[in-house]
């Protein structure tokens, strides 16, 4: 009673088990007519309160002093506390299923971001590769340019000298044929000399 006291000061809702643990109380004692008035006061309560967890709670105590009247309405606050229990369930499963959705289409998302960056650095590569591929065949094309031109140089540096070296052989050998025959003038001699 104490206890009941002190719960009405701070809380109506703490009422609620004070004038449960009293009922109970009385009927263990076997004090039937105190365990009803107090069984009405957590039912009064109950309904005060709104909650269905607290009418159910009540009426089942009033059911088990005797009170068959309650039967009814107890069935149909079952009933109701049931429904409750399942829409909260349905709720609950809702929220997560939709949770689960939100977190898979987030790492979905995360995926293809993912894919999106190996793909644009593959794309960077690929570019790269192909840079250094175009500068290898343009350096390799130009040394072997220039290997040819050198090449070539040397041949025409090669039929030149030649060229010249057959001609100016074959001048020396005229002009030393001319020399040992005694009827060469010496101007003739230096007219072929210079050409």
């Amino acid at each position: 009673m104490q206890g009941l006291q002190i719960r009405q000061s701070y809380n109506h809702e703490d009422t609620f088990e004070s004038y449960k643990n009293i009922t109970d109380y009385y009927s263990e004692k076997s004090d039937k007519v105190n365990a009803l008035n107090y069984a009405i006061e957590v039912y009064k309560l109950a309904k005060d309160l709104g909650g269905i967890t607290y009418l159910v709670a009540a009426l089942e105590q009033l059911i088990v002093l005797g009170e068959i009247q309650y039967a009814q309405e107890y069935a149909e606050a079952v009933k109701e506390q049931k429904s409750l229990r399942l829409a909260n369930r349905s709720k609950y499963a809702e929220a997560k299923y939709n949770l689960s959705r939100v977190e898979r289409e987030r790492k979905l998302a995360e995926r293809e971001k993912e894919r999106a960056e190996a793909n644009e650095t593959l794309s960077q590569l690929a570019v790269l590769f192909i840079f250094i591929i175009a500068i290898v065949l343009i350096l390799y094309t130009n040394s072997r340019n220039k290997k040819n031109a050198i090449a070539k140089e040397f041949e025409t540096e090669q039929r030149i000298s030649r060229t010249l070296h057959d001609e100016v052989a074959n001048e020396v050998f005229y002009m030393m044929n001319n020399i040992q025959r005694e009827d060469v003038h010496q101007n003739e001699l230096l007219d072929t000399l210079e050409d």
